[in-house]
Order: structure tokens, then C-alpha cells, then sequence
């Protein structure tokens, strides 16, 4: 339980919700696209992993770990780049765009992350202050 309440103190409020947000999209990715993905083909069957990197690296930005707000805006980076690089593709087109129509949440959300980046700094500090070996 501890982790739950340092899920929700740690960071600012929006961070946590934003992260549940992106637990329950990967949730219903995983349950739309390996049901029905031998319907829609490959590239669907790869959304719900790309899902779950978004989601572990938003976890790690919850909890202020640096690797995870750096993951995030990676992630999304390349996401973006291989959607704009290969969009006659079907597979990148179906798989890279994911949180990108009919709003680019994965920007918003790494913007949001990239505002918060001094908090990170200062945070890290006091945590490694805090801990014990």
C-alpha cells in the first residue's frame, strides 16, 4: 500500500492521474488489439506493447525517476519520427500512431513531463539524500 500512497504523493497531482489515464488506455489496447488482432493484422498486435513502454516509463516519471520522463520523451520522439518517416508503411502507420489521432496526447504528455523537469532535479537530490544504504 505504501507504494500506492507514494504513487500519489511523489509527484504533482496531474502526473498520477495522468498515469492512471495511460494504465486504463494500455488496458483497453491489450483487450481490443489481442482479441481481434489476428483481424486487423500485425500491426495492431504491436500497439498494446508500445502501450506498455508509454505506461512503464510514465510510472517512472510518477515515482521521479529521471530515466522515465527521459523514456517517455524518447519514446514518443521516435514514435513520432517513424510515423512521419514511414506513413506509407501500414504496419508503422498502424502501430506508430498510437496516442498521436485525434489528439497528440503522447506530446501534451511529454510537455507536461518537460515542465515538470526542475522538480525532477531538486527531487532526486532530496530523495538520494533521504535514503539508506
Amino acid at each position: 500500500m505504501n507504494f500506492i500512497k507514494k504513487y500519489f504523493t511523489t509527484a504533482p497531482f496531474i502526473l498520477p492521474v495522468a498515469g492512471l489515464f495511460l494504465f486504463l488506455m494500455t488496458f483497453f489496447e491489450i483487450l481490443n488489439f489481442w482479441t481481434d488482432g489476428v483481424m486487423y493484422g500485425t500491426g495492431y498486435m504491436l500497439r498494446p506493447l508500445l502501450a506498455i513502454i508509454y505506461t512503464v516509463c510514465w510510472t517512472g516519471a510518477v515515482y521521479l525517476k529521471k530515466w522515465g520522463m527521459y523514456g517517455f520523451v524518447a519514446v514518443t520522439a521516435v514514435s513520432w519520427a517513424g510515423a512521419l518517416l514511414f506513413a506509407d508503411n501500414d504496419i508503422s502507420r498502424d502501430t506508430l500512431t498510437l496516442w498521436q489521432q485525434p489528439i497528440p496526447l503522447n506530446i501534451i504528455f511529454s510537455v507536461l513531463l518537460l515542465v515538470f523537469f526542475k522538480k525532477f532535479h531538486i527531487n532526486n537530490n532530496i530523495l538520494s539524500d533521504r535514503e539508506e544504504p
